[in-house]
């Protein structure tokens, strides 16, 4: 049996199972006898789901001489017959599940600051307007930086923070992703809704 190589436990070529992270292996392998479905299921959707926590932070430099960056991005699918019990990879989502509602709790509890700089913002539009009147048409740098810092601010705390968007259209795909632009898990309980 080979030793462990880089932070992976490797098995037994006898069994069925690929190497599994040594940080995933215990849980894995609940999420598999619990849910009496195939180990590669869990493995699959764990390693996808630790793709996507990670997102845009990491990137490939191909060629170091140039500079390019290549942002690799993790696709996963699960096969198998109906008794396989395909819909138990959700469990290796739960600790996305688990950050996104954190994110959600905080987005709510900055309600009162995004009413405070709408209206902060509402009232710098309104003194760009009369600025610009007496001024005939000439706008103080201060003025307008004043107002580009408000619409920062406000774009900043108006951003939902998200980790899994299931059965989204291209549409608002596009949406979530312009505010998370580390990237976020797609996840689609059948692969044919994913394709047409």
């Amino acid at each position: 049996m080979p030793s462990p190589v880089d932070g992976y436990s490797c098995k037994d070529s006898s069994t069925s199972s690929d190497p599994v992270p040594s940080k995933f292996d215990m849980w894995v392998r609940d999420i598999a006898r619990c849910a009496n479905t195939p180990l590669d299921n869990p493995v699959s959707a764990s390693w996808v789901a630790a793709g996507a926590a990670v997102g845009r932070r990491i990137g490939l430099m191909v060629c170091p001489h140039d500079g390019f960056v290549v942002v690799p991005n993790l696709w996963g699918a699960v096969v198998g017959d109906p008794s396989q019990r395909k819909s138990a990879i959700s469990t290796a989502f739960k600790p996305l599940q688990v950050l996104e509602s954190e994110a959600a709790i905080a987005y709510e509890e900055h309600e009162a600051d995004r009413i405070g700089i709408e209206a902060q913002l509402k009232n710098a539009k309104n003194s760009l307007g009369k600025a610009r009147k007496e001024g005939k048409g000439v706008i103080p740098e201060d003025d307008r930086n004043a107002h580009r810092a408000l619409q920062d601010d406000f774009k900043e705390a108006s951003r939902e923070v998200r980790y899994i968007a299931t059965d989204p259209t291209v549409p608002k795909l596009g949406e979530l992703l312009v505010d998370n632009p580390l990237g976020i898990l797609v996840y689609r309980d059948e692969l044919s809704g994913f394709c047409a």
